[in-house]
């Protein structure tokens, strides 16, 4: 038997912003009318077919639903607006200006900043996501953990500056990865770097990947694998 599967699915944007709920991509529709949420359920928002592998790998035509987290009221919705709005307000300082230090790690509600700037050379990248309970009102939001690091695949860290990867070659022994491991990647910036001496990280199909769903709560994400540079081929854990 094939069960369902949850991929959680970027947030559509229009006017204004309409990161309030989650939406998620829900194989075999089981969770029409669920709760995702204190005072929340998922509503179905779009249903289609699809030709998924199942167990024995053989092709099979699974049903599809977009389904969307949404709250049971417009009061309720009011109130958690507010609150995300002075959670906005209260972000740090260094995040408002686009000045932060090399590595510093700030709290990001909702998690806007994501690959935004965070100074000459560097981009906030997110190290940790989770969700938060609001203990005055019962309403779960997500946090991210951002760090301000060099822009990857561009430039990297020497002397606590961002120089360019061009102007000197990276020690290979700083790279902690063999062939074949797998990496759960939030920011979705290591596909096409180096993970290893003959090795670059390759986007696959986290469907095929070793990480159990749901496990993970993110609305933008990728799974790489570190792969062979062509003509290297993989031997013990290495590109020869």
């Amino acid at each position: 038997m094939f069960f369902g599967v949850l991929i959680l699915l970027p947030i559509v944007h229009g006017q204004g912003d309409l990161n309030k709920t989650e939406i998620v991509r829900d194989v075999n529709c089981k969770l029409t009318g669920q709760n995702c949420g204190p005072n929340m359920h998922f509503t179905t928002i779009k249903q289609y077919y699809q030709f998924r592998p199942g167990f024995s790998m053989k092709l099979s035509l699974k049903k599809v639903c977009i389904q969307q987290c949404k709250y049971a009221s417009t009061q309720e919705m009011k109130i958690v607006e507010k609150f995300t709005t002075q959670l906005t307000t209260r972000s740090p300082q260094c995040s408002k200006i686009g000045l932060c230090a090399l590595n510093e790690k700030i709290e990001d509600p909702r998690c806007k900043l994501t690959d935004k700037k965070c100074g000459e050379n560097m981009k906030f990248v997110t190290v940790n996501r989770s969700n938060r309970i609001r203990a005055a009102f019962v309403y779960s939001f997500r946090l991210c953990i951002q760090q301000c690091k060099c822009v990857p695949n561009e430039y990297f860290e020497k002397d606590g500056k961002c120089l360019r990867n061009s102007t000197e070659i990276l020690n290979i022994n700083q790279f902690a990865y063999s062939y074949g491991d797998e990496v759960f990647d939030f920011s979705c910036q290591l596909a096409g770097s180096k993970c290893g001496l003959n090795m670059m990280f390759v986007k696959i199909d986290p469907y095929k990947s070793r990480f159990a769903y749901p496990q993970f709560f993110s609305s933008a994400f990728c799974v790489v694998q570190c792969k062979c540079i062509k003509p290297y081929e993989g031997k013990d854990g290495r590109c020869i």
